[in-house]
């Protein structure tokens, strides 16, 4: 391996990372591809530093929505890992719930689940039952079997990562509220909209206190907690929730659009958190004409947005 050269590739792929979290996906995207290029020319073909970074680019464009794209950087990830590091080996399970979260996002959930299932055997046996990286991979489980219909069994999945998180002592963190969405996400399906309510509640405060009120997650939270308040018949809490989501998504994509080529805006547009879709459902049970015209300007900032 040529250490200078796997330096300034170690070095493009961190600056990466630092753009996308700023939302600059574009710059992002150019940093972590010539890291990943000046990688495969610095290292050997199957070195875990290759995949490090293929596994960087990946969660980048799924961010962006663009899972197809993603995929075949994940596929290789995951040859790499399995050869150079075992098929026992911890990494090698992170990368195979890697795959299986893409496989949900791309509705292959038949796909999806066995390599969950893997990954977790795979971790467990490598670092113990209550390892926290577990969290996720069970996570990935839920959501691969509601995916399938399966809801049941997917609450399940994710009240033993939420178990594994209390183990861990980290249900005060960001981490933790990805977990508690899917548990509110559960029981809306399995129509528990007062226990949902009460865990989404929970998830939109720890969201907003660790990641902030505009992140894309305290948005998709929020949204989920507008479902649950509509189901409790409380129309005009769920209404705010809804709008409040729509607005701040709206300015989330208003940030993060100018560094976008036009295709990728409107990739991204499709993925972005939207209260929309509940407000107008709600809508139609308000006789307040301001809350109505909020809808309608939402919906006609909706479609305009990328051309904007």
């Amino acid at each position: 391996e040529n250490s200078a050269n796997a330096n300034i590739g170690n070095t493009l792929t961190m600056l990466g990372q630092l753009r996308r979290r700023t939302g600059d996906y574009e710059g992002a995207r150019a940093m972590l591809e010539r890291g990943l290029a000046i990688r495969r020319r610095a290292s050997a073909p199957m070195s875990p530093v290759v995949a490090q970074a293929l596994e960087s680019l990946a969660g980048l464009l799924e961010e962006m929505g663009d899972f197809a794209t993603a995929l075949p950087h994940r596929e290789e990830s995951v040859r790499i890992r399995e050869r150079a590091q075992g098929p026992e080996n911890a990494e090698f399970a992170n990368a195979l719930e890697g795959m299986a979260r893409l496989r949900v996002a791309l509705h292959q959930p038949a796909e999806a689940l066995p390599l969950a299932r893997r990954a977790i055997a795979i971790r467990e046996k490598a670092l113990g039952a209550d390892n926290e990286r577990l969290a996720r991979m069970y996570a990935t489980q839920g959501d691969a079997q509601r995916a399938q219909g399966d809801t049941r069994a997917a609450l399940a999945s994710y009240e033993r990562a939420q178990a594994i998180d209390r183990t861990a002592g980290v249900t005060g963190r960001a981490t933790h509220a990805p977990t508690l969405w899917r548990l509110g996400l559960a029981h809306l399906a399995l129509g528990e909209p007062a226990r949902a309510e009460s865990v989404l509640a929970e998830a939109v405060a720890l969201a907003n206190r660790t990641l902030g009120p505009g992140h894309p997650l305290a948005l998709d939270i929020t949204d989920a907690l507008a479902h649950a308040e509509r189901d409790l018949g409380r129309t005009e809490d769920a209404l705010a929730h809804a709008l409040a989501a729509e607005r701040a998504g709206r300015e989330l994509f208003r940030l993060q659009a100018p560094s976008l080529s036009e295709r990728q805006a409107l990739r991204y547009a499709d993925v972005r958190p939207s209260g929309l879709p509940i407000a107008i459902d709600l809508v139609v049970r308000t006789q307040d004409p301001a809350r109505v015209a909020e809808v309608w300007d939402g919906l006609m900032h909706r479609r305009g947005q990328v051309l904007d």
